[in-house]
């Protein structure tokens, strides 16, 4: 492996190694020099560096955030269950942009009693939750850094005891599913319960970054159903975990890196449930600003029927100036 790194080091800088040689980005530096110390002893460990040292080099030092967000009731449902949230500080110091952005989408459960109350008390919750813990901090001098999925499990847990115990006292079986992202320093942190989705879509695809805690999707995964089956199957709108339901909740967490171009996708299950994943992305591709990509996701949805209520976030990373 050492000699695969060396042979790496001189096609990259035309050098033999040393420490001296200054190398960009300081991971991929960090990296070579773990592999000549013998800190870094596999092939498999040094592809999983060079695969983040490539992420350091896609991402922009200076960029900014255009958001797009939208509801809709749909064409069946007399009342909107979704609720959203959009917070964004942009800062700029010495010409260099480090936006910060934290965006929602909760929708109250089909079928339980107060949905809607689920889904904003679980959105406001958040949004305490952030300006109190998460915002604040990154005004200081010297902001302190932040464990960002610490921050989303313990943000969705006071969501889902606020919930729960809004539940308890008014003795109804109300919930609602969620998805929240954070995104800074050109990384989307994504957390969810239940089945409102986050997709990444570029021009190389779309990816479906969160996994629905659904009936269905567990049907999928174990190969007794196809993912085609699963759109228009009997129990699709089984949920086996959302907000509210018990005390404790543990959301699944991801995060991937974001580069020039690259959309985040938040929606609820009205949108991708009745709008398939290749339209998402013709659409989302083909739209000129992330408000008119969500006003034709929602479009798209309602003509598909649009049974259930339409939620769309977009958000778009543009580098700006040089790096």
């Amino acid at each position: 492996m050492v000699t695969l790194a060396a042979s790496l080091f001189v096609l990259l800088t035309g050098q033999i190694y040393s420490p001296r040689v200054v190398i960009e980005p300081p991971s991929l530096a960090l990296t070579f020099r773990d592999v000549f110390s013998g800190a870094l002893t596999t092939a498999s460990a040094l592809a999983d560096h060079l695969r983040e040292a490539l992420a350091d080099v896609r991402r922009p030092t200076s960029y900014d955030l255009r958001t797009g967000r939208l509801t809709d009731v749909g064409q069946m449902r007399q009342l909107n269950e979704d609720s959203l949230l959009t917070l964004e500080s942009g800062q700029v110091y010495r010409s260099v942009s480090r936006p910060f952005g934290l965006y929602v989408v909760a929708d109250g459960a089909g079928g339980h009693a107060a949905g809607d109350v689920a889904s904003g008390i679980a959105v406001r919750t958040v949004a305490q939750q952030a300006i109190e813990t998460l915002f604040v901090p990154q005004f200081e001098e010297s902001p302190p850094g932040v464990d960002i999925a610490g921050w989303m499990r313990n943000a969705i847990q006071a969501a889902n005891e606020a919930v729960h115990r809004q539940r308890t006292v008014t003795r109804t079986d109300m919930g609602t599913v969620i998805v929240v992202a954070v995104i800074v320093d050109a990384e989307a942190h994504i957390a969810h319960v239940g089945d409102s989705r986050a997709y990444l879509v570029n021009a190389e695809g779309i990816k479906q970054i969160t996994t629905d805690h659904s009936l269905v999707q567990r049907l999928v995964d174990t190969g007794q159903i196809t993912q085609a089956e699963a759109r228009t199957h009997e129990n699709r709108n089984v949920i086996y975990k959302m907000i509210g339901d018990r005390p404790k909740i543990e959301p699944d967490l991801n995060k991937v890196a974001l580069a020039p171009g690259d959309r985040l996708v938040l929606c609820s299950d009205g949108l991708c449930g009745y709008v398939d994943d290749p339209d998402i992305h013709q659409i989302v591709l083909s739209a000129p600003s992330p408000q008119d990509t969500c006003r034709q996701l929602i479009d798209a949805a309602n003509a598909a029927g649009g049974p259930d209520n339409i939620t769309a976030i977009v958000v778009q990373l543009e580098a700006l100036g040089e790096a």
